[in-house]
């Protein structure tokens, strides 16, 4: 008996099953249209938390509001999720909000007020959208609050207030009451300069860990250093603040790290000598850096710039994952590169001039957000330059082998296509196999800005081509691989949907006299599936 092959589906990734929350990828999931800046995080369960600044008339300007869809894509917090505050005082601007999520799925949101006196505050919501502490922690003055949530259910917040130049760190109870007697002052090995944090770490031992910029003039350059502090008191471990590399940063710049154990890894670019270079560093529990006082470089070539390095570690793996984005030095063709670390010695173990994933060229495909890890295999998203202006852009997730090799065969999955400019970019952690991205882009029906979500459940190899007998020998599909139309015989004319490998509706429609277009499709393995057949065909887009 003649054999078509089908795609074979296992149920954790049924194409009918989990549903897209929009299978209309040009348009995803609208959230809202805030007007202000906005960032999102995730739950243990899949939950996602979504908060955005709304604009609204003077003297507010804004207020800050928070929605949670389910894992479903469903809003829990009605049409337009609920208020936190409207009493921070705002300019006509917002700044950078940092977030954290506690192993109780409560979510904290660090936020500076841009109207006057640059107060900071701290709240935190519950997964069930309530708010534990409706004022906030009002931490005075506090630019760039930066918040660990710790084992017990307390929180340790480091934030920067410019007039007194230091960096501050305080411990809060879960009540949101100050534990230490009073906030830490960090200091870099110059006291004439200010200090800003960048992120927290716990430490065993009931210990943290801080890094920290220590801004080098009037601009955002900086270098960074590593300080130990005593959580039990606030006390500071080491006589003096460690600086972990001599490589120029920016304190406004979001950099990314890890911690095992006691050690401490933090990846980072820097600018220097008209070029850029990517760095990973490791400072050990007593601030020595077996790595040297630069760090790893990503790469030894001096060819490409290496920009907006993100690092990703999974507990008990040997190694460490870094990406990075590639450019030319007029920086007008971009790229992206995966390089591997071994966690003790820092050898770079895809060849000492990382691997590459998208070439550099016009297209210029490179990430968008963060680094995550699936089964300690890299998952990220690129953007891709979809006209000929730079800013017109689709999402596409990315997921690696071990070896840096493509997971899917099709390389990229779209996840946003609706070509235009987004900002705002939150690549969240995949959960049970969902993947959820949260952006912002103003698309033709918009009046401003909005923010929009999109899921991708991740096929984590479920998905295999097998031989399936055909109840009907007659039909088939040519030509196979297929470039711009693909012909059904032994049919007749019905509605059809097509499904790209992660299981989502890319295309649906009537068969015209047995053709079906697929020149809009993307290079990848799709499945046909017709109204009034029981099984779906496989075809190749090349």
């Amino acid at each position: 008996m003649k054999k078509l092959l089908t795609l074979f589906v296992t149920l954790s990734l049924s194409f009918l099953g989990k549903a897209q929350w929009n299978p209309a990828l040009d348009q995803n999931l609208l959230v809202s249209k805030p007007g202000g800046s906005s960032f999102a995080a995730t739950t243990s369960d899949g939950k996602t938390y979504i908060g955005y600044w709304k604009t609204v008339p003077a003297p507010v300007n804004f207020e800050l509001r928070l929605q949670i869809l389910d894992q479903q894509g469903n809003k829990q917090l009605g049409a337009d999720g609920i208020k936190i505050t409207d009493q921070i005082p705002m300019s006509t601007y917002t700044v950078v909000e940092k977030t954290a999520v506690d192993a109780s799925d409560n979510l904290y949101i660090g936020v500076t007020g841009t109207g006057a006196g640059t107060p900071g505050y701290v709240f935190k919501i519950t997964p069930q959208g309530v708010s534990e502490w409706p004022n906030g922690i009002s931490l005075g003055e506090a630019y760039l609050p930066t918040i660990l949530p710790l084992a017990n259910g307390d929180i340790v917040v480091g934030y920067f207030p410019a007039s007194q130049k230091y960096t501050k760190i305080q411990r809060y109870n879960a009540a949101g009451q100050s534990v230490w007697a009073g906030p830490v002052q960090i200091l870099s090995n110059d006291t004439t300069k200010n200090t800003i944090p960048a992120d927290l770490f716990e430490l065993p031992n009931n210990e943290c860990e801080i890094i920290f910029h220590k801004q080098l003039s009037f601009g955002t350059t900086s270098n960074l250093f590593a300080q130990k502090i005593n959580l039990k008191n606030g006390a500071l471990v080491w006589d003096g603040a460690k600086q972990i590399t001599t490589k120029s940063t920016a304190y406004n710049t979001k950099y990314s790290g890890a911690v095992d154990g006691d050690v401490v890894y933090y990846g980072f670019s820097s600018g220097e000598n008209m070029r850029f270079d990517a760095y990973l560093q490791r400072v050990n529990a007593d601030s020595s850096l077996p790595w040297g006082n630069i760090g790893v470089d990503f790469d030894t070539n001096q060819t490409y710039f290496e920009k907006d390095m993100k690092m990703a570690f999974a507990p008990g793996s040997s190694y460490i994952w870094a990406m990075a984005n590639y450019s030319s030095s007029s920086q007008g063709e971009n790229g992206e590169f995966i390089q591997k670390f071994d966690k003790n010695t820092g050898a770079r173990l895809l060849t000492d001039h990382g691997k590459q994933i998208f070439p550099i060229d016009n297209i210029s495909m490179f990430h968008y957000g963060d680094l995550q890890l699936v089964n300690n295999k890299p998952f990220f998203v690129v953007q891709k330059k979809e006209t000929s202006t730079s800013l017109n852009v689709s999402l596409n997730a990315v997921q690696l082998e071990s070896n840096g090799d493509f997971s899917w065969p099709q390389q990229y999955l779209p996840v946003a296509t609706y070509s235009a400019s987004k900002s705002y970019p939150s690549i969240l952690r995949p959960v049970n196999g969902q993947s959820v991205v949260v952006f912002q882009e103003k698309k033709n029906a918009d009046n401003t800005s909005a923010v929009y979500a999109q899921n991708l459940m991740l096929p984590n190899g479920t998905m295999a081509v097998h031989d399936v007998s055909t109840k009907n020998v007659n039909i088939r599909i040519y030509p196979n691989p297929a470039t711009d139309m693909i012909y059904i015989s032994g049919v007749k004319d019905q509605n059809f949907s097509i499904y790209n490998a992660a299981g989502q509706l890319v295309k649906s429609g009537m068969m015209d006299q047995g053709k079906v277009e697929v020149r809009d499709l993307v290079k990848g393995i799709y499945m046909i599936k017709m109204k009034e057949q029981e099984e779906s065909l496989k075809f190749i887009k090349k």
